[in-house]
């Protein structure tokens, strides 16, 4: 009965729920991070970040974890390829978008935001769009502790893609808002 007990009280967190990112959770320490994440460290923030080399389908991201009171709260990956061709990027973006959606299933959210439609219909220049700022590409999860967003965009001839995962229960915490707010 003691073995049973036992087996049910450590095994039942992990029932409950999955973890929030590969196989940490939201509120591990960084130690923790640096302990496990097996990718070749390239930044140590200490207690506020973490950052990494990645791989990601031939794709060579950086990977950062972000902590806010040395607990983890959010992880960013940065992908850094460079192309001649501004559409490789949405390629990109959509091969990453891909992944995501078979992992966690459809997005809640795809949003494609246009500042200007000088290019709106012709795809051929959509990757120069997104360089000059006039289209955004987002595709949102909300999952039960976790939001993710991928999303590419940019601004003066450059684009930036990126995954961003942030912790879903302490979005919205107040209290760490006002230390934020106290420090602008």
């Amino acid at each position: 009965m003691k073995r049973l007990l036992f087996i049910l009280l450590f095994w039942y967190p992990s029932i409950l729920y999955s973890q929030d990112f590969k196989t940490f959770y939201w509120g591990d320490s960084s130690a923790k991070i640096k302990s496990m994440e097996k990718s070749k460290l390239i930044l140590d923030g200490g207690d506020k970040l973490l950052t990494y080399e990645s791989e990601i389908s031939n794709l060579k991201p950086t990977l950062s974890y972000y902590f806010k009171n040395n607990k983890l709260s959010s992880v960013l990956y940065t992908f850094t390829e460079e192309h001649s061709n501004k559409n490789l990027y949405i390629e990109d973006y959509e091969k990453t978008k891909a992944l995501l959606t078979e992992k966690y299933g459809e997005p809640s959210k795809v949003k494609e935001e246009w500042r200007s439609d000088l290019f709106k219909g012709d795809k051929q220049y959509y990757g120069l769009a997104i360089s000059k700022g006039d289209l955004e590409l987002n595709a949102i999860w909300k999952l039960d502790r976790t939001y993710i967003v991928c999303r590419i965009f940019g601004d003066n001839g450059n684009i930036d893609h990126g995954i961003f995962y942030s912790d879903k229960t302490n979005s919205s915490d107040k209290s760490d808002n006002k230390e934020d707010l106290n420090n602008l």
